[in-house]
């Protein structure tokens, strides 16, 4: 998840495998239940290109 206040110069950056609030939605999309024992990972690239600021 990626967020950015207009007017501000900073952002917040959530990696997150599912969508917002999916603990309580059916079927709980994109949660990877996991047993005692067992992991997951996850890797991903962030590239940072420098854009008009469109606010």
């Amino acid at each position: 998840m990626l967020f950015r206040m207009c007017g501000q110069s900073f952002l917040c950056l959530e990696p997150q495998s599912h969508p917002v609030n999916a603990h309580r939605m059916p079927g709980q999309p994109g949660l990877v239940l996991l047993q005692q024992g067992e992991e997951t990972s996850l890797s991903m690239s962030i590239v940072v290109n420098s854009v008009a600021n469109p606010c």
